[in-house]
């Protein structure tokens, strides 16, 4: 080996280097990414929030209208909706959301019969 000073500083920058990416590797790895265990419930008003975003798409916003003209209710979103909007897909996805369990409601279900009964 010589004792270039040239050769030296350019391994000593190397060597640096080669430092601080390690650090940033052992960085990375010990961030979890996705790991909230927050969960969101999802309500008739949290939709009705949602539908006055601006981000909203057209068929939110349209149900929201008929939802606040009592055409319909936000528990008959995914029977009523004509298309279901995207955000309801999107929701119906997402592991950190809690869809209420009784929806959607389908009032007009009778309990099974045997027509001579």
């Amino acid at each position: 080996m010589t004792d270039d000073p040239a050769m030296s500083a350019a391994r000593d920058r190397v060597l640096d280097s080669l430092n601080r990416l390690d650090a940033a590797r052992r960085h990375a790895v010990s961030v979890t990414i996705g790991a909230s265990t927050t969960r969101h419930a999802v309500t008739a008003k949290f939709l009705a929030r949602l539908a006055e975003s601006t981000h909203a798409s057209p068929e939110l916003r349209e149900f929201s209208r008929r939802v606040s003209a009592k055409d319909t209710t936000w528990d008959r979103l995914e029977f009523d909706a004509k298309p279901i909007p995207a955000e309801v897909r999107e929701l119906r996805a997402d592991l950190s959301v809690d869809w209420p369990g009784n929806w959607p409601l389908q009032t007009e279900e009778q309990p099974f019969r045997i027509e001579w009964q």
